[in-house]
């Protein structure tokens, strides 16, 4: 079953975090999060992407989500993070443990 992983901010560092997933893409349901819903679906159409959203508390309330990928210094302190399941997810799956290591 893969992570359903939301990708905080659409910018470079998501673009080069969203492209260094591609070993593991059967292991990850990416969706994309940005103020402008726009280029998050821009993003989400781009890596394939199972879901936008305007907002980074849309995102964080999403149900559908399980973790939230983000630069901490740039989002420290707007959203609340929940990631319940990337520990286990990684812990399972050694090519991704290696690579959020």
């Amino acid at each position: 079953m893969p992570l359903a992983l939301c990708i905080v901010g659409c910018g470079q560092f998501a673009r080069t975090f969203a492209h260094s997933l591609h070993p593991v893409r059967g292991e990850v349901d990416l969706f994309f999060a940005s103020r402008d819903l726009a280029r998050a679906r821009a993003y989400a159409a781009l890596f394939q992407g199972r879901g936008a959203f305007g907002s980074y508390g849309a995102a964080a309330a999403d149900p559908r989500v399980e973790a939230l990928y983000l630069r901490a210094i740039q989002f420290s302190n707007v959203i609340p993070i929940r990631c319940k399941a990337a520990v286990g997810w990684a812990a399972k799956r050694r090519q991704a443990a290696a690579m959020l290591v």
